[in-house]
C-alpha cells in the first residue's frame, strides 16, 4: 500500500482515503494469493467495515493485482460507486504466459500443469478473471494503462476495453513511455478528476 502513498497524498484534501495490503502482500496475513478469487471478497468485507464505520460514498483504485481484484468486486458489488483500475491483467493464463516467455515453448506445458492444479485449489480462473467481471460492471469505470508497462502487457489494457464495449460510463488513459510502476502526475489528476466526478453522497 505504500506504492500508493503520492496517489493517497493527491486525493487526501477531497476524499477520506483507505489502504490495506492484499493478502499475503506487504503487512497483511496470509500464506498464499489466491490470484483474486477470495481477495475480491475481501475488499467487499472491507467495504463492509467502512459501511459500519459510516461511509458509503464509495470509491475503488487499484493498480496491477489491485485493479484487477478493484474490477472483480465490482462486477458483484454496486456499493463501488466508481473504479480506477491501472496497469491491471485481463487474465491469469495470458499473465503467466508472458511472466515466463523466457522458458520459450516450454513454458505452455508447464503453465498448463500449473493452471490446472490451481483451478482445483482455489476455482475456475477463466471465471474469476477481470476480462469477464469487466463484461459485468456496471459503474463508472476509469481504465489506464502504460504503453510501455513490461509487466503486465499493454494487450491485457486492450483486451479488457475490448470487455467494456458495452459500458457508456468507461474512460481510459493510455500513457505513452510509462512502464509499470510509474505513477505520472497527469494520472493523479485525472484519477481525483474521476471520484469528484462520479462520487455522490447517498442521501
Amino acid at each position: 500500500k505504500s506504492e500508493l502513498l503520492p496517489l493517497a497524498a493527491t486525493l487526501a484534501p477531497e476524499f477520506s482515503i483507505f489502504l490495506f495490503d492484499q493478502r499475503y502482500f506487504g503487512t497483511s496475513e496470509g500464506n498464499h494469493t489466491t490470484l483474486g478469487i477470495k481477495e475480491k471478497n475481501d475488499l467487499m468485507r472491507a467495504i463492509d467495515w467502512l459501511n459500519q464505520k459510516g461511509y458509503f460514498c464509495i470509491g475503488v483504485f487499484g493498480h496491477s493485482f489491485g485493479g484487477a481484484v478493484g474490477m472483480l468486486a465490482a462486477a458483484e458489488d454496486s456499493r463501488i460507486q466508481a473504479i480506477v483500475s491501472y496497469g491491471a491483467f485481463s487474465d491469469i493464463p495470458s499473465a503467466g504466459l508472458e511472466r515466463y516467455q523466457s522458458f520459450g515453448m516450454v513454458r505452455y506445458p508447464i503453465i498448463n500443469a500449473m493452471f490446472f492444479a490451481l483451478r482445483l485449489w482455489i476455482g475456475d480462473l477463466e471465471k474469476n478473471s477481470p476480462v469477464n467481471a469487466a463484461q459485468k460492471i456496471r459503474a463508472p469505470l476509469l481504465l489506464a494503462h502504460g504503453t510501455d508497462d513490461k509487466e503486465v502487457f499493454f494487450e491485457h489494457a486492450q483486451r479488457l476495453q475490448h470487455a467494456l464495449k458495452k459500458n457508456r460510463n468507461v474512460e481510459y488513459y493510455f500513457p505513452e513511455k510509462t512502464g509499470h510502476a510509474e505513477f505520472p502526475e497527469a494520472l493523479k489528476k485525472k484519477t481525483k478528476e474521476f471520484f469528484i466526478k462520479h462520487l455522490a453522497e447517498i442521501p
